[in-house]
């Protein structure tokens, strides 16, 4: 399991933070789990994103693809914090290391 975070440091406030927790067996995903804070109006699974890495090998590639789909259907928010389009490319870069990290652990 590992959690990425990207804070305002003014206030400390979380401005996009991820969750991702991956097992393996047999040398591919078998299980993967990621969650979003701070994307949306609400905290999430992206269902999107963990179903597009199970079956896979972990490749830079796959990790990339899946990782691409964060913020598909996602209402992302804007505020004083970060636009919606800008929150959008935390949480793809976040997930992305968020989920090299976990499965750096999980090996």
């Amino acid at each position: 399991m590992h959690y990425e975070r990207v804070f305002n440091p003014g206030s400390g406030f979380t401005v996009v933070g991820v969750a991702a927790r991956i097992r393996k067996a047999g040398g591919k995903i078998t299980m993967a789990r990621v969650g979003i804070t701070g994307l949306a109006a609400r905290a999430f699974r992206a269902v999107n994103v963990e179903q597009a890495l199970e079956g896979t090998l972990g490749s830079e590639t796959d990790i990339s693809n899946a990782a691409a789909l964060v913020g598909d259907g996602v209402d992302a928010k804007s505020d004083v914090y970060g636009s919606a389009e800008k929150r959008r490319q935390l949480a793809r870069l976040h997930t992305e290391r968020a989920i090299c990290e976990a499965l750096r652990k999980a090996a």
